[in-house]
């Protein structure tokens, strides 16, 4: 079966968007020491938040080509690499972030990497190829005795669970303590602010329980 992904290539993106970001604020910078443009000009202001703008831009809707990927069986090709399921040592699928999600193929031979936009999921063949890689991973599993291993993100790990029960023991004793030296405004923010933190850690981490 073929897939269509709209594929993002992540480092690709990162550079481009901080270069838009910090050619022009770096020349804003200049040119308070040197003056090419007055510092009132409209001109600067729209250098500066134009380049500012186009970054955002670059790094929320920026697309790379459209990657071909297909399964027959127990064979993968990813554009114009072939490679059988047998070949793939281990894999990685990263869901940690709110705007993309990655899936790594560690073959014998070579690193695949597709790195996909979320608000595509619908639109294109993404979660149907990851579908397919995984049923096709069980399936070998089941069969054969060298394993295909799924690496998991930290937050699946123990480590992942001892930071979170860590967030938790820190959000029942900060409160206690306040409580005991009197409760402040400042203390109170910050508590705030490290509960608001700490809410999408913690359900990432149980949401797999």
């Amino acid at each position: 079966m073929e897939y269509k992904i709209k594929q993002v290539k992540l480092n690709k993106l990162l550079v481009t968007s901080l270069l838009l970001f910090i050619i022009p604020a770096s020349f804003s910078i200049v040119n308070v020491e040197y003056e090419f443009i007055d510092k009132s000009s409209t001109i600067l202001q729209v250098i500066l938040f134009g380049g500012i703008a186009l970054s955002v831009f670059n790094f929320f809707f920026w697309n790379d080509e459209i990657l071909v990927a297909k399964i027959i069986y127990d064979q993968i090709q990813i554009n114009n690499s072939v490679f059988n399921i047998s070949d793939v040592t281990n894999y990685k699928i990263r869901d940690d972030s709110p705007e993309f999600k990655i899936i790594r193929i560690q073959t014998k031979i070579k690193l695949f990497k597709i790195c996909h936009r979320k608000k595509f999921a619908e639109k294109d063949d993404f979660e149907k190829f990851i579908k397919s890689f995984e049923r096709i991973v069980r399936d070998y599993n089941i069969q054969n005795e060298n394993q295909i291993n799924r690496i998991p993100e930290f937050w699946e790990t123990k480590g992942g669970k001892i930071f979170a029960y860590f967030i938790i023991i820190t959000l029942v004793v900060f409160p206690i303590i306040s409580i005991i030296k009197g409760i402040d405004l400042k203390f109170l923010t910050r508590y705030l602010f490290i509960l608001c933190m700490s809410i999408p850690i913690l359900y990432k981490v149980f949401k797999r329980q």
